[in-house]
């Protein structure tokens, strides 16, 4: 299937301790009411993980890819191991990658361009609960000198996102005028701002365009995508 769109499917690992998680999601009146996931939470085979921690250093330094991207899930494919070994490979030579995060790993990210938390990952990590602007600046600061990143992206829901780069705080309010389903959001959002930074955007630009592709996809029903059309046209309404 990835193939007949296209993909690239040469990094994929295909490993034998545990089965691809299943996602069924129950919609009624264009709102998803539940999901029911069907998955193992065990880790992944010590041999499948080294090949992928494998070919992904090896695809950095053929400088193959303008950026990485980590979207952990938690499901053991995303281990220490593997983040370790790409902040030791970023002290040798920057590269641009950006991580979603979980909390199994909060303790193990390092050294990223950029990491996206929503508000309560952002709250576990840094110890710090978000009721107010204030407090949000306190966690902001304390995830940039845990995670000693270039820069932290705080996903708020209906309050938009806040980015932090060192002592500067920029505030984006939400784009969204109908919000169907959320699902898929947080995965548009670090697409986005992959897509952006890898074209050469700033993080404030990758932030904005990855604000505005959140705010159409939320007004679709299920796993929606943002085409370059529909960013356009959101672009051109604010």
């Amino acid at each position: 299937m990835l193939r007949g769109l296209g993909v690239l499917t040469d990094g994929l690992i295909a490993g034998r301790s545990s089965a691809t998680t299943q996602k069924t999601r129950i919609v009624a009146h264009h709102q998803q009411v539940v999901r029911l996931d069907h998955e193992d939470t065990g880790t992944v085979d010590g041999a499948a993980g080294r090949r992928l921690r494998d070919w992904v250093l090896k695809a950095l330094r053929r400088r193959s890819y303008d950026v990485l991207v980590v979207s952990d899930y938690a499901k053991g494919v995303v281990d220490p191991a593997l983040l370790e070994a790409l902040a030791r490979e970023h002290e040798r030579r920057e590269f641009t990658w950006i991580i979603d995060p979980k909390h199994a790993n909060f303790a193990h990210y390092r050294r990223a361009s950029l990491v996206k938390p929503n508000r309560q990952e952002a709250a576990a990590a840094s110890g710090v609960d978000i009721v107010d602007d204030q407090s949000l600046r306190r966690a902001g600061a304390k995830l940039l000198e845990l995670w000693q990143c270039e820069a932290v992206l705080i996903s708020l829901g209906e309050e938009g996102m806040a980015l932090f780069q060192g002592r500067r705080v920029q505030r984006f309010p939400i784009m969204g005028r109908e919000v169907f389903d959320v699902t898929g959001a947080g995965d548009t959002v670090i697409a986005t701002c992959a897509l952006a930074l890898g074209a050469g955007c700033s993080l404030e630009d990758a932030t904005a365009l990855a604000n505005h592709a959140a705010g159409v996809v939320v007004g679709k029903v299920g796993t929606a995508t943002v085409s370059a059309p529909e960013l356009r046209a959101a672009l051109a309404q604010r």
